[in-house]
């Protein structure tokens, strides 16, 4: 009875160290895609700042009518 007793209590220790465990996994993980999505909307913003410049550059919005 005692020998069950400290099985099932080594059994819920060693689930919840490694439920524990893999939940800092899964934070650091979403803190690494969270900084990864903010680079992303950085260069998207890079090139959107881009594509303006040369459009500019090459007089293509005059010649569409829309000034700037």
């Amino acid at each position: 009875m005692i020998r069950d007793m400290f099985a099932d209590r080594l059994l819920l220790f060693v689930s919840c160290i490694a439920l524990i465990i893999t939940m800092g996994f899964v934070a650091m993980l979403l803190i690494d895609l969270n900084d990864v999505w903010t680079e992303i909307i950085n260069y998207k913003q890079r090139i959107e700042n881009l594509e303006t410049l040369i459009m500019i550059h090459n007089n293509v919005i005059n010649r569409v009518g829309c000034g700037v």
